[in-house]
């Protein structure tokens, strides 16, 4: 009976060391991105600047959204060339970068049980693509922070 509680102990002894352990790596973790959920890179909506500004983008962006609720997709492929020809390819593939790293991040904050940072990715999933939009004329914004999320 003696050797059966020492192994008792010696398990015992061996998970609390496990738990300390883990503990203080979480507690590392903390000090040092600040907060409790994990670090995630994502660019702000406010970093990346919506080029609404100009008339005959609002025009655009109008186009593309009324195509899309038309299920015109011819329409919308030549109103998708006209804002890259508009805006430079390099305005679209910073919109399509950052959105596929929300997307990313949303679905890491996910796997990892992070339900701070998945709402928090999922706002600005929403602000992204809330139209009208560069991001929401280039993506497929439906549904897709409430199907991630």
């Amino acid at each position: 009976m003696a050797a059966f509680t020492s192994r008792h102990r010696a398990r015992a002894f061996a998970l609390a060391a496990i738990l300390g352990l883990s503990a203080a790596a979480c507690q590392a973790r903390d000090g040092q991105t600040g907060t409790g959920s994990a670090s995630y890179d994502a660019p702000s909506v406010a970093a990346f600047p919506n080029p609404v500004g100009d008339s005959a983008v609002q025009a655009l962006l109008a186009n593309v959204e009324a195509a899309r609720s038309r299920h015109d997709a011819r329409a919308l492929h030549q109103f998708r060339a006209q804002l890259r020809s508009k805006l430079g390819e390099a305005a679209i593939e910073r919109a399509d970068a950052a959105y596929r790293q929300v997307v990313s991040n949303l679905t890491a904050a996910r796997a990892a049980h992070d339900a701070k940072a998945r709402a928090g990715f999922r706002a600005e999933l929403r602000a992204m693509c809330e139209p009208p939009s560069l991001t929401s004329a280039i993506e497929p914004c439906d549904g897709i922070a409430e199907a991630a999320g």
